[in-house]
């Protein structure tokens, strides 16, 4: 098995080589120059390892892995890796299926009884594929009342997920990404080993490829050692601690460090893991029912281009990313411990240096942005993708332009191509001369009017709506000429009509309210969704 080198602890902001051609220094200090302006102790930073032909070519650390404590980041500083958890959870799958233990193509209630169909008869492969049309626990928490913050058991999600009785779409129709899929197979794991999800694949997926300061460790109850405390920006402009009070595993739970992601690249790259033909195996689409191939993902790992050349890896949301281009050898690894920056596109200008290309993509972080403008034009109100249930709020908060996506506000700024919102896990754009729509990553949404609804209209859906699937009640009720939606213990959340029978959410515990009628034209029910998780039926009750 390949296993790094322990990693030099680098000066801050200074980036380390190692046994690399004289040719990669300018290279190496162009990467430096990236994160220059986080290498100071005054903010949070990231880590960055960039591997060339089975060896670490540069290394380096910026800013600060604890403010309060002024402990600086190395690169061997253990970082959150979110969702790049996926990427190992898979392997593990495709390891219990090369050795016979796990059939790919079977239901997953072969393994994890407790599920009914038809949550219970999505294949394996699909919920690691992301086609399984499972819905998305993180949102079910948040549709059931839980908050950020909130400690969340591993007990909760299994609840939620085994309690579903309906799926965002029929199994192998369409690509969403899902959490609750990830967190069913850390399930099927220990159901087919016998052994804890987190003590599985330490001694079958990380020690045994040298990843040794690589860990599930669960975040609620444990004090992992070296571990950067992770920051989000404020609309103030100062660092919030991101608390995580969750036990959630398989789809997220991972710490790690970049020298541990290159040492997994390298064994990847150089088909040197204990899965023969691992790599391969993660680079192929996955496939549809009716036989379309999904271009961005493959077996657990995400596929992307750069310039014409392909690249394969994961990322985490605010937490980094690590990208492999197979055919040059290349891998890049990038790890944030500031929710501010970007280290998709940080990780780009990077592949810029070490990727020949035919048209490297060029990083939001090029623009050129200044200080918010109290007085900058826009239109206020809620924008949303049509068809979709993926809704963001445009508004100002104190004179503040305000960019609402899922309850992360972020002031809007003026930059080069318009008004950018920095602090997003994805760039999002919105053009004064084009005020109708907003640029979300690779999405355009659109300006949706409010419309109003006559007092009768609204009073007629007055009354109490229960949702087996999520096991909560919710009751709406009229103040004024405002429709409410109310839940014991939450904040009442006003809203907006935005069709016949349809409402968006002022707030962010879900997009959109659809109401369901009966033959003669009653309201029976709601259809309550968010992002990905989807028309969850709740029923009235009076």
């Amino acid at each position: 098995m390949v296993r790094i080198m322990r990693l030099l602890c680098c000066v801050l902001g200074v980036v380390c080589v190692f046994a690399a051609p004289a040719s990669s220094q300018e290279a190496c200090d162009a990467v430096d120059a990236l994160f220059r302006s986080w290498s100071g102790t005054e903010t949070p930073g990231a880590a960055v390892a960039v591997v060339k032909d089975g060896r670490v070519v540069c290394a380096g650390a910026y800013g600060m892995a604890n403010l309060a404590h002024g402990v600086p980041n190395t690169p061997e500083t253990r970082f959150t890796a979110a969702s790049i958890s996926k990427a190992f959870t898979a392997f593990g799958v495709a390891k219990l299926a090369g050795d016979g233990q796990l059939d790919l193509d079977a239901p997953v209630s072969r393994y994890v009884t407790q599920l009914a169909a038809p949550v219970g008869d999505v294949t394996i492969r699909q919920l690691v594929e992301h086609t399984s049309g499972v819905r998305d626990h993180l949102f079910l928490l948040r549709l059931a009342g839980r908050r950020r913050g909130d400690v969340v058991m591993r007990q909760d999600i299994r609840a939620l997920l085994y309690r579903q009785n309906s799926l965002n779409f029929p199994a192998g129709s369409r690509w969403m990404y899902s959490n609750g899929g990830y967190a069913l197979l850390a399930d099927v794991i220990e159901q087919v080993t016998g052994q804890p999800f987190r003590d599985w694949m330490a001694d079958n997926v990380l020690r045994p490829h040298g990843l040794a300061a690589t860990d599930f460790p669960g975040y609620r109850d444990e004090v992992v050692g070296d571990l950067a405390t992770s920051y989000l920006p404020n609309a103030a402009g100062d660092y919030e601690v991101r608390t995580l009070n969750s036990d959630d595993i398989g789809g997220t739970g991972l710490t790690t460090t970049v020298g541990d992601l290159a040492a997994w690249m390298i064994a990847l790259m150089g088909d040197e893991t204990s899965l023969p033909g691992a790599l391969a195996l993660f680079r192929q689409p996955a496939v549809l029912a009716d036989g379309t191939a999904v271009s961005r993902h493959g077996f657990g790992y995400q596929l992307s281009q750069f310039g014409g050349v392909a690249a394969v890896g994961h990322g985490g949301r605010y937490s980094g990313r690590f990208t492999m281009f197979p055919e040059h050898g290349v891998g890049i690894a990038v790890l944030v411990n500031d929710a501010s920056i970007f280290p998709d596109h940080r990780l780009d200008r990077i592949a810029a240096l070490f990727v020949e290309s035919e048209s490297p993509r060029l990083g939001v972080d090029q623009q050129t942005c200044g200080a918010a403008l109290a007085d900058m034009p826009l239109r206020e109100g809620i924008y949303a993708m049509p068809g979709a249930n993926f809704i963001v709020n445009l508004e100002r908060r104190e004179g503040i332009p305000v960019f609402d996506w899922w309850g992360y506000p972020t002031v809007v700024q003026q930059c080069d191509g318009g008004y950018f919102a920095p602090g997003l896990a994805f760039p999002a754009f919105y053009d004064p001369e084009a005020p109708d729509k907003i640029r979300l990553g690779g999405l355009a949404l659109a300006y949706r009017p409010a419309v109003p609804v006559a007092p009768e209209a609204a009073e007629e859906l007055v009354g109490r709506y229960y949702s087996a699937e999520l096991n909560v009640t919710y009751v709406l009720y009229r103040r004024s000429d405002t429709l409410f939606v109310h839940q014991d213990g939450q904040p009442d959340i006003p809203l907006v009509a935005v069709g016949p029978d349809a409402f968006a959410s002022a707030s962010r515990r879900f997009d959109t309210l659809t109401v369901e009628r009966d033959g003669e034209g009653r309201a029976t029910g709601l259809l309550v969704s968010s992002i990905s998780a989807r028309n969850l039926r709740f029923q009235r009750s009076q």
